[in-house]
């Protein structure tokens, strides 16, 4: 059977080359995966919590902003910041009809009052 005689030389061979060539596990291998799967969890952690705390002083600076812009159409409707306090709130209504042209900008204030309740949410509960 000289036709079995190639393969039983290659299996042969393999079989040498594969003993050969597979490298021993080293100690610890399973702990050191486990470790570095465990630090990218961590990392994946950190940077959610980098990205809550930067979206969260993002809510703040756009109601600190929507505040003052409020302070300053405001005080300028009601004839600048000596005005008298009942003037002023007399005048907050038509103040926002002039404003507010349509519903857009009530859906605009919604949309940004929702992102910066949502982030106050989101930071202040977190992942629990």
């Amino acid at each position: 059977m000289p036709a079995e005689k190639p393969q039983e030389n290659f299996d042969r061979m393999l079989e040498r080359t594969l003993k050969a060539s597979s490298p021993p596990v080293p100690t610890g291998f399973t702990e050191e995966t486990l470790r570095q799967i465990t630090d990218a969890e961590q990392q994946r952690i950190l940077a959610r919590m980098v990205l809550q705390k930067k979206l969260a002083l993002a809510a703040c600076i756009v109601l600190a902003l929507l505040a003052l812009g409020g302070a300053v159409v405001f005080t300028s409707i009601t004839g600048g910041p000596t005005g008298q306090l009942a003037t002023f709130i007399e005048e907050i209504g038509p103040g926002v009809t002039k404003i507010s042209t349509g519903p857009h900008f009530f859906m605009l204030f919604a949309a940004i009052f929702g992102f910066a309740a949502y982030i106050l949410v989101d930071l202040l509960v977190g992942d629990t």
